[in-house]
């Protein structure tokens, strides 16, 4: 009989090897950094051409030349939902020389199901629409102009892409994602596919390892002018889109409609910085418009992760999802950079690796709120500083990319031991 009190030890103590697949925009890219600085052989395999899911766009400078760890193969892979095909890296026999697989985007249906134990990391999109038997329906509506046989094609490869998204999930040790009661469709989802509370687990990550705070001091801007950031995508009007989930509504109205009135009732000198990006970019430049705000309103071209950053250090006041979604990254990394946010932060879905009560966030669901914060905020320097920093100190303590990986791998180490005890 094997001696199982020596393999549960070799289990959490030994250096792994461990591949990354999918998009590497928000979480994956800094949990397999901490990996790797905690020790273990991580690969990350960059499966997207979009800069938005390259580190390219998130770190000025980045090379793949000086990170060998970092292998592109986008132009191997065609991910667009209704094709996949695999690259050489993605063959089951490269995929059995790890002894871990983290899967995030299309990464769950191009190497999931593999024999290899999985981690899923979840966002909205991949469990929403990727993992979703309704998403074939909806492409079949949506490609009306297609001819017949196009069509069909079209809908059979995605339900494909469906059946292994599904398959991936349902075969993981675990899964990450928003807590119960945050997206009751994906809790749906999650249940139909058979995934337990043992296996579900939740977290938010700040990039604190990359981000260093910049002083208000440093800014050059009369300090009477109160720069505001809006760091969500531009998604607010409803009847939501089918093909969108609860998570991506963003209520840049309740921002227009609480910077409006703040303007009003105070006479202030503000700035408000919208980016285009999202689907509602048109409705928000005619609701500045109705508004009377314009000349208060300073538009960005979408910009890379590191130009956002250089954004949050230019601005006195970040604010982030009013609406259905939660707090995400750009609001984390916000506050990394030490400045305050103003968001939606759902008090109804607290939880395990979700804002605790004491996060220093200030918490609005309504125009009245935004406007009563940026009242609050207006002229007070020595308040949004201490308000910032606060934010930097809560962040590294509960949203590191260290605690992340501690957790997967606590995770991981758990299965091979149940898998030992079964010898």
């Amino acid at each position: 009989m094997a001696d199982t009190a020596s393999q549960r030890q070799d289990h959490t103590q030994r250096r792994l090897t461990i591949c990354f697949v999918g998009n590497t925009n928000n979480y994956p890219f800094l949990v397999a950094s901490a990996m790797r600085g905690m020790g273990h052989d991580v690969t990350v395999l960059l499966d997207r051409t979009e800069q938005l899911h390259r580190p390219h766009g998130r770190y000025e400078g980045f090379d793949l030349v000086t990170a060998p760890w970092v292998r592109d193969i986008s132009q191997e892979v065609t991910a667009d939902g209704w094709t996949l095909n695999h690259s050489e890296e993605l063959r089951p026999q490269r995929l059995k020389q790890y002894d871990l697989l983290v899967l995030n985007g299309f990464g769950l249906a191009l190497a999931g199901g593999r024999g290899t134990p999985s981690f899923a990391m979840l966002t909205g999109s991949d469990l929403t629409q990727l993992a979703n038997w309704s998403s074939v329906g909806l492409l079949w509506k949506n490609l009306h102009s297609l001819g017949l046989l196009r069509r069909v094609l079209a809908c059979l490869l995605h339900a494909r892409t469906v059946r292994r998204q599904r398959r991936a999930i349902r075969r993981s040790f675990g899964v990450s994602y928003f807590v119960r009661g945050v997206v009751p469709e994906a809790d749906r989802l999650l249940d139909g596919l058979g995934v337990g509370s043992r296996q579900r687990t939740s977290f938010m990550l700040s990039d604190v390892d990359h981000i260093v705070p910049q002083p208000l001091s440093a800014v050059q801007r009369p300090p009477s002018t109160l720069r505001v950031f809006n760091v969500a995508r531009l998604n607010w009007r409803q009847p939501k889109p089918a093909h969108m989930s609860e998570l991506d509504m963003k209520g840049t109205d309740v921002l227009l409609s609480g910077f409006a009135a703040f303007l009003q009732r105070t006479s202030a000198d503000a700035q408000l910085v919208l980016v285009r990006k999202g689907i509602d970019i048109e409705a928000t430049e005619r609701e500045v418009e109705r508004l009377g705000i314009a000349k208060n309103v300073i538009w960005l071209a979408e910009m890379s992760q590191a130009e956002v950053f250089e954004q949050y250090a230019m601005a006195d006041v970040v604010t982030e999802q009013l609406s259905t979604s939660y707090v995400g990254m750009g609001g984390l990394d916000a506050m990394a950079a030490g400045r305050p946010v103003i968001a939606n932060t759902r008090p109804d879905a607290r939880g395990e690796g979700l804002l605790r009560e004491d996060a220093p966030v200030l918490h609005a669901e309504t125009s009245d709120d935004v406007c009563r914060h940026l009242q609050r905020l207006a002229g007070a320097r020595q308040q949004i500083s201490s308000l910032g920093e606060q934010s930097r100190r809560y962040v590294e303590e509960w949203h590191s990319p260290a605690a992340a990986a501690r957790r997967i791998l606590s995770m991981h180490a758990a299965t091979c031991r149940g898998f030992a005890e079964t010898l």
